[in-house]
């Protein structure tokens, strides 16, 4: 066995406020108090070293923000598959392509969006934090009756190939093709 190094500099420069920093951020869901004064990122990996061998997560899927949250996740007429990425997530990055995939499939499906919100930036409201709990989460919100979206949002645990998340919302959605 031998041991591996993710990044050339440590990820973390500890101090009793950056730990106290860090614990409050995590409580209280404050992912941007997390990272202050510490070069940390909340999947314990830094920047990419070149960002052009990677796709941006996002592409494709009509992009949530604190804002237009209700307006686009809390569309109790439309089902909602929505994933929270960071820019600077590996995993995100890989992610990507299947997802603009799968974005493309339901673009012209009145009764779906694919959706996409930067966690970093903008804090998941308090109905979703807790099944954020790294990047990239993907959730998915089922159409209801107006005004009566049935619970919260189900997360997606699943492969995560556009065959998958496309077969994965055909079978949860409540809208009509």
């Amino acid at each position: 066995y031998e041991s591996k190094t993710w990044t050339k500099q440590p990820m973390v420069q500890f101090s009793p406020e950056a730990l106290e920093s860090f614990i409050t951020g995590y409580l209280f869901h404050d992912w941007e108090r997390i990272g202050k004064g510490m070069d940390f990122h909340p999947n314990g990996r830094s920047e990419p070293e070149d960002e052009d061998d990677m796709s941006p997560p996002g592409v494709g899927a009509v992009t949530v923000t604190i804002d237009n949250y209700d307006e686009i996740v809390r569309d109790t007429t439309k089902d909602v598959l929505l994933e929270v990425y960071a820019p600077w997530c590996g995993h995100c990055r890989a992610l990507a392509p299947e997802y603009q995939l799968t974005a493309e499939h339901f673009e012209d499906d009145d009764g779906v969006t694919v959706a996409a919100m930067v966690g970093g930036e903008h804090r998941p409201p308090s109905d979703i934090a807790e099944e954020v709990r790294g990047y990239p989460s993907i959730l998915f919100f089922p159409a209801s009756v107006p005004g009566k979206r049935s619970g919260v949002g189900i997360a997606y645990e699943g492969p995560r190939s556009a065959k998958d998340l496309i077969s994965f919302v055909q079978e949860k959605r409540h809208t009509k093709k």
